[in-house]
């Protein structure tokens, strides 16, 4: 069956929180999350943004925002005609002094789901305060 965008990512978020649990509460600071409902998506393009959202999550409580009392991520979406753009924003972990050398693995997991699943673009920047990842998906994609 088709499911909207919008629940996903909410179940997603509650999943993400729930497999966390046994570490400490500060893996489980979701800051903001805004975006759009509407139109129909597979659920294999969901479990393939599951998967994006998911390395993007764990990470993030590993190297960090989530790895620190303060840190927080914001993530948001928009629908800007035929594509569904969104933004991860990580704030308050620790400081990132230079990006790293080389692409690791959930870098490359990320690009090619991304750019090969959906057909969409990437953009990784690493900035003092945090990482801040933007990606946009045509809505074809999502609905493959």
């Amino acid at each position: 069956p088709a499911l909207r965008p919008r629940q996903h990512f909410h179940h997603f978020l509650l999943v993400v929180s729930q497999k966390h649990s046994r570490m400490p509460t500060r893996y489980c600071k979701w800051e903001t999350v805004s975006g759009v409902s509407g139109g129909r998506s597979s659920e294999q393009a969901m479990t393939g943004l599951a998967l994006v959202l998911h390395e993007l999550a764990t990470n993030a409580a590993k190297y960090g925002a989530l790895s620190a009392d303060g840190g927080r991520v914001l993530l948001s979406w928009e629908r800007r005609d035929e594509v569904l753009d969104f933004l991860w924003q990580e704030d308050g972990g620790p400081t990132i002094e230079a990006p790293p050398e080389k692409e690791g693995f959930g870098a490359m997991l990320l690009r090619n789901s991304v750019t090969r699943r959906f057909r969409g673009s990437l953009e990784l920047r690493w900035h003092k305060q945090g990482l801040k990842v933007r990606f946009a998906l045509p809505l074809a994609s999502l609905a493959a």
